[in-house]
């Protein structure tokens, strides 16, 4: 609960952060390949300093997701990005 109380207290700007809410339902590889699908359109993003955030933050979501073996029944919330003091 204490961890919930901190990130609800961290700033990001714009779309620098990346959540990601999985049931446990969910088939992980096929969820690691949309985040590898979105590693690549981040391309397209015109900011450098934008495009290189999501970028950083989607790859160190992708690594903690392929240290899973398998998700916890009741799924997984995970939050990536740089955090920015206003």
């Amino acid at each position: 609960m204490q961890t919930l109380y901190k990130l609800g207290n961290t700033n990001g700007i714009a779309t620098s952060m990346v959540t990601l809410l999985i049931p446990g339902n969910t088939n992980l590889q096929l969820t690691v390949r949309k985040l590898n699908s979105e590693y690549g359109s981040a391309s397209n993003i015109k900011d450098r300093a934008n495009r290189q955030a999501i970028k950083d933050a989607l790859k160190s979501a992708i690594f903690q997701l392929k240290l899973l073996k398998t998700l916890p029944s009741n799924g997984i919330a995970l939050f990536s990005g740089k955090e920015c003091y206003v």
